[in-house]
Parts: structure tokens; C-alpha cells; sequence
């Protein structure tokens, strides 16, 4: 039998954290990129791009701010909760995105989804009255050419309009 080195032995850790809502508990290399973690299981919404978080291709929401999972190692997941585009769809706050996109005719590559929904909901989220040079100042990253700019901030526009519309038709409605 051939000897270990040093080099080649992979210490694993017992993490603990939520993934969509659901608890798990994982017996991993703490190093692993979470990015990796969650294509391996399944969560395909998580591409895999320039894994240097400049695509954002791999965008989840880290205790409900997006990240670039491809930059997080496992060991940074403890106690948190993650959740991937595939839970997010199911949401009202999706909903309201995907109307507005709609109504201003855009429509993604597949490869950047994660990362400009979730970008475009932590930004009417965390701003309702957001406006348009404020949305093109923090999409601008975004590598991705299957929407332009300009099209991209009306849209995330429109949706914090129907977002804010629908939360005060809520709230009337109590």
C-alpha cells in the first residue's frame, strides 16, 4: 500500500446549515466551493462560470443577501441559510419580477438567471423607491450579453412598481 501525503489527505467537517428551507447537515471538505456543493446536489439554477465571482452566474442568497456561491467555501455555510433560484420561483416577490420582465419583453440566456433575479430582488427589497441610475450602477457587472443594460434597470423598475403596489394591496386588504 502506498503511503498518504501530506498534501493528499482531505479533512472533512460536519456543517450545519439550511438549504431552501431545509435543514442539512453535511460531512464535507470545508474548503469546497459552495457552488460546487450545490450543482453536485442537484440545485442547477447554480451555474458554473468564471469562478472567480465576476459572472455571477452562480448567485444564491446567503441569509437573504446574493453572493456569488462560487467564492464561499463550505466551511463559511455554517448556521446559514441558503437559498437557490429554484426556491425563489416560488415566491410572490418572483412573481413580481418575472411580470415585469415580461411586460418589458425580457428574456434571459438561462446561464445568468440566478444572478440578475436575485440582484434585481435584494434591490427593490432593500430600496422600494429605487431608481434607474441607482439599478444601472449595480447591474453593471453582469458579463452576460442576452439583455441589455438600459432593458435590464427598466425592468427591475417596473417590478419594484408591482412590488410595491402589491405589498400595499396587502397591507389595505387586512
Amino acid at each position: 500500500m502506498k503511503p498518504l501525503k501530506l498534501k493528499e489527505l482531505i479533512i472533512l467537517m460536519k456543517i450545519e446549515f439550511q438549504i431552501n428551507g431545509h435543514p442539512i447537515e453535511i460531512d464535507e471538505n470545508p474548503k469546497k466551493k459552495l457552488s460546487e456543493f450545490l450543482r453536485q446536489n442537484n440545485y442547477f439554477s447554480v451555474k458554473t462560470g468564471c469562478n472567480k465571482g465576476k459572472c455571477g452566474s452562480c448567485t444564491i442568497l446567503f441569509n437573504e443577501t446574493p453572493m456569488v456561491s462560487c467564492l464561499i467555501p463550505l466551511a463559511e455555510v455554517a448556521d446559514a441559510k441558503i437559498t437557490t433560484l429554484e426556491n425563489f420561483m416560488k415566491t410572490e416577490d418572483y412573481t413580481d419580477i418575472e411580470k415585469a420582465f415580461k411586460q418589458k419583453g425580457i428574456n434571459f440566456c438561462g446561464y445568468c438567471n440566478a444572478g440578475k433575479i436575485l440582484m434585481a430582488y435584494s434591490l427593490i427589497k432593500n430600496k422600494p423607491l429605487i431608481e434607474l441610475k441607482e439599478i444601472n450602477e449595480q447591474m453593471s457587472f453582469f458579463t452576460c450579453n442576452c439583455v441589455d443594460l438600459e432593458s435590464l434597470s427598466q425592468g427591475i423598475f417596473l417590478a419594484a412598481a408591482i412590488r410595491r403596489k402589491r405589498l400595499k394591496d396587502k397591507k389595505d386588504a387586512k
